[in-house]
Formats: structure tokens, C-alpha cells, sequence
């Protein structure tokens, strides 16, 4: 008798895959444990649940496949996309510390105006951010510089 055995090509993205997969099916079963969901929140939950295992069913297939593991092997190691992600990353770092900024402005803005406490504790919290994505890159310009 012969035995079928899977092989899992990419353990990383099987995982992933199962991860989102269950994700989808917590949105597809919750409006059954929650009654008081309206019928259109409850129709909206099962579609975006459905959606939500669909992508999980196709990440962990793709991990199942030794043709398609090894396009996206491909895929990944091509120079262009290489540059096109860190180029990404680089500038949602500017617009992250840009929109940090605006929120810690914003709030103290609305602590002066209102009085009302909570704004304090979004600009602390805003504040530390931008402080903290400062100090994140200012060490890692220092480690990329020390490696050069």
C-alpha cells in the first residue's frame, strides 16, 4: 500500500496560511455566537469571513506547491522588487513620523482648546513615537554605517 505524504515547500507561509485561515473562520462564526448583529453586519461578517479563509486556503496551497514556492522564491530575490520594498519601507517610515507628528500637534491643539484630559495622552503617546522612530533610525544609520 502506498502512502501519500504532503511536503510543506514553504513552512513560513503554510503557517501564514493557517494563521488567516483562522482568522476567517473567527469572523465567519462570530455573528453566530453574537445574536444581536443586525442582518446587514452579520451578512458583511460571513462574506469577509468567507474572503478571509479563501486567502488562508490559497497561501497555505501555494506552500503545498514546489512550482509555485519556487516562483515566489524567484519572485522575491529579483533586484527590482528587492529596491521597490525598501524604497516602500523607507517612505512609510517619512509618512509615519510625518502623520506622528500632525496626531501629537493635533491633540495638544485639542488638550488647549477643550481641556479635555485624553488629548494629553494621545500627544504623550504620539510624542514617544516620534522620539521612539527617531532613535530606531538614527541606530540603524549608525549599524549601516559601522558595516560599510
Amino acid at each position: 500500500m502506498r502512502r501519500i505524504v504532503m511536503k510543506i515547500y514553504d513552512k513560513k507561509k503554510f503557517w501564514s496560511g493557517l494563521g488567516i485561515l483562522a482568522i476567517g473562520i473567527l469572523f465567519f462564526f462570530y455573528d453566530l455566537s453574537s445574536p444581536s448583529a443586525n442582518g446587514f453586519q452579520a451578512k458583511w461578517n460571513l462574506i469577509l469571513g468567507l474572503i478571509v479563509m479563501a486567502f488562508g486556503i490559497a497561501d497555505s496551497a501555494r506552500a503545498l506547491s514546489r512550482k509555485k514556492t519556487r516562483e515566489a522564491r524567484i519572485e522575491q530575490m529579483d533586484e527590482r522588487n528587492q529596491l521597490v520594498r525598501l524604497a516602500s519601507k523607507a517612505k512609510t517610515l517619512d509618512i509615519m513620523q510625518v502623520l506622528l507628528f500632525v496626531v501629537m500637534v493635533a491633540s495638544l491643539v485639542g488638550l488647549k482648546k477643550t481641556g479635555y484630559l485624553p488629548f494629553a495622552g494621545m500627544a504623550l503617546a504620539a510624542g514617544l513615537f516620534v522620539v521612539l522612530v527617531i532613535f530606531i533610525e538614527l541606530f540603524v544609520g549608525m549599524y549601516y554605517e559601522e558595516k560599510k
